[in-house]
C-alpha cells in the first residue's frame, strides 16, 4: 500500500476509528455546549416574545382597567416599544433557526468527509 496524494496512509478502517473516539470524547462535550446554547437563546426567545406582548397589549389593559392610567405612562410609547421588541424578536428568532441550521450542517459535512 503507497501513500496517497496527503502524504498519509488512511484506510476506512483509520476513518472509522477516528470518527468513533471522535464521538466518545469531543461528543458529549460538544453536545453539551451546543445544546446549552440553543436552549438558552430559546429561553431568551420566549423572555423577548412574552415582553412584545405584554407592551403591545399594555394600551388595552388601560384601557380596561382604568386605574392603572394613573402611572403617568404614555400609551402609544409603550405600544410602540412592544412593536420594537417584537422586531428584536424576529431579528433572534432568525439567528437562532440560522444557528441551528448551522449546526446540523456542520455535523452532516463532518460524518460525510469522515465516513467513507
Amino acid at each position: 500500500m503507497g501513500q496517497n496524494y496527503r502524504g498519509s496512509d488512511r484506510g476506512p478502517l483509520a476513518k472509522l476509528i477516528l470518527l468513533i473516539l471522535l464521538i466518545i470524547f469531543i461528543g458529549p462535550t460538544a453536545l453539551g455546549i451546543l445544546g446549552s446554547v440553543v436552549v438558552g437563546l430559546a429561553g431568551f426567545l420566549i423572555v423577548l416574545l412574552v415582553g412584545a406582548l405584554f407592551l403591545l397589549a399594555s394600551p388595552i389593559l388601560m384601557i380596561v382597567f382604568p386605574s392603572s392610567l394613573s402611572l403617568g405612562i404614555p400609551l402609544l410609547a409603550l405600544f410602540f416599544f412592544g412593536i420594537a421588541m417584537l422586531s428584536i424578536f424576529v431579528l433572534f428568532t432568525a439567528l437562532f433557526f440560522r444557528i441551528v441550521r448551522w449546526v446540523f450542517k456542520t455535523a452532516l459535512m463532518l460524518l460525510r468527509r469522515l465516513l467513507p
